[in-house]
């Protein structure tokens, strides 16, 4: 079984790749279609689990623009398939176990750190490089560094950012950042050193709190003793 990738296109870690797959022969087939030198309408497999709302419509735009390009091919998700599939943890061991038996889907969804652990990383040959694609469409120059770090695999590319989530938010008191001077960090070293200030200034509180607390026990057990 030989796997290629499809897909294009945003990390810092948490990157959607589609990775694509099949036979020789129907890779041969949708080579062709995707040449538009075929008058026959060609079936493209797809296995992805953004069936919620809001991923479902990404997903939906990756289609469009596909058949915009390509009309002759029609997409078909698997993975929405409700008598084989009902969500993302039964999608992954569904695929995993087409995968090994080899009865792949032209394209599949995985996450960028599988790429380098798990099944796909546990079964070398699965993949094939996509270096010659990320060439032609000079993917190299259009993506972020940090996410053809996260696609690379032995120096070669091997499946195609589609989407990249960022689920981290930081928040802030402001009145506590005026009482202090300090101004929202805009970079790793501003956050650095705003913690290191904020950490100082509660130590110093504490003890302040510390030495009043004490002074205030001393007083009471004073007064109890008289």
């Amino acid at each position: 079984m030989k796997l290629t990738s499809l897909g294009s296109c945003a990390l810092l870690g948490f990157a959607f790749l589609a990775a694509g797959c099949g036979s020789d022969d129907k890779a041969d087939a949708d080579g062709a279609a995707g040449t538009g030198t075929t008058t026959e309408t060609v079936k493209v497999e797809v296995f992805s689990w953004w069936t919620a709302p809001g991923e479902a419509e990404a997903l939906q735009s990756l289609v469009d623009l596909h058949t915009n390009q390509y009309p002759l091919e029609r997409i078909y998700n698997a993975a929405t398939d409700p008598k084989v599939i009902s969500g993302g943890v039964e999608a992954k061991a569904v695929l995993q176990e087409r995968l090994e038996a080899g009865n792949p889907p032209d394209a599949f969804q995985t996450n960028a750190f599988e790429l380098k652990q798990g099944f796909i990383a546990s079964s070398p040959g699965l993949l094939q490089p996509l270096d010659d694609v990320f060439e032609a469409q000079g993917l190299v120059d259009d993506l972020a560094p940090e996410a053809l770090r996260d696609v690379t695999v032995g120096g070669h590319y091997m499946a195609v950012p589609v989407n990249i989530h960022r689920e981290n938010g930081l928040f802030y008191n402001k009145s506590v950042f005026a009482d202090n001077g300090l101004e929202p960090p805009t970079t790793m070293a501003d956050f650095l050193d705003v913690c290191a200030k904020l950490k100082e200034d509660v130590q110093e509180l504490t003890k302040k709190f510390e030495n009043e607390i004490n002074t205030l026990l001393e007083k009471k057990t004073a007064e109890i003793m008289e």
